[in-house]
């Protein structure tokens, strides 16, 4: 499916007017953002053979809330999703 910036930016609104909308919202971004992070990750690391190998369960507490979300994994056990250091520099606890 498709969309424009402008369909998925309405989506986005409606959805955060939800109950925990705003949370479903931060978890779906972070999670689809370690996904890509790791896809070129894996692709550069091509040679040696490395593979995806599921996900491992994420947690980060901040702000009152906790956001729950899955950490992509590769075979090797290297990759590092950049996006929970920059979480870390905010001063918000990543545990998982």
């Amino acid at each position: 499916m498709d969309l424009t910036k402008e369909q998925l930016s309405e989506l986005i609104c409606k959805h955060s007017e939800r109950e925990n909308g705003l949370q479903d919202l931060m978890e779906i971004m972070l999670e689809s953002m370690m996904v890509a992070e790791s896809r070129e990750y894996l692709q550069a690391d091509s040679p040696t053979g490395n593979k995806g190998n599921g996900y491992r369960p994420g947690r980060t507490y901040g702000q009152g809330r906790t956001l729950t979300f899955r950490i992509p994994r590769d075979r090797y056990g290297n990759f590092p999703p950049r996006i929970l250091g920059q979480a870390q520099r905010l001063h918000i606890r990543i545990l998982a």
